[in-house]
């Protein structure tokens, strides 16, 4: 089963009254047709870039506030762990769907930690008892 991808789909006909405003979806449809005049329109979908061997990001950067008639994103927010030393890499998130800063921001600290979640410190197991030992079967203990 395929997640779901959020986005936006915009009518791109200059004579609709739905012109270039952007309708939000959580789960992107295959295609769009605008609701107004029923032609299909454009779908934008919120995508994330890195390099294919990148294994710890030190950096997150979002970006948002899509316009669509002219097909780019006009801001950029970007979160950094300053605890990571030395050269890692930067993770790039394009959302339409998200409009401020503040929305980028908090979009930007939780994609970093979600990243990078791998190289917290694992929880120790404790230790079997002997009592546990001998109940699970073992004779001889070392």
């Amino acid at each position: 089963m395929v997640g779901k991808r959020r986005g936006v789909g915009f009518c791109m006909n200059d004579r609709c009254e739905q012109f270039a405003e952007l309708r939000y979806y959580a789960d992107l449809p295959s295609s769009f047709d605008c609701p107004t005049c029923f032609l299909p329109g454009v779908i934008e979908r919120e995508r994330g870039i890195c390099r294919k061997d990148a294994t710890v990001f030190d950096e997150v950067r979002v970006d948002y506030d899509f316009d669509p008639l002219r097909g780019i994103y006009q801001q950029r927010a970007a979160v950094r762990d300053k605890r990571l030393l030395g050269r890692r890499e930067v993770y790039r998130l394009q959302s339409p769907v998200i409009r401020t800063r503040a929305q980028a921001l908090r979009a930007a600290r939780v994609v970093l930690q979600n990243l990078n979640r791998r190289l917290e410190r694992p929880k120790r197991r404790r230790q079997p008892t002997r009592d546990q030992l001998v109940g699970e079967g073992w004779s001889v203990l070392v």
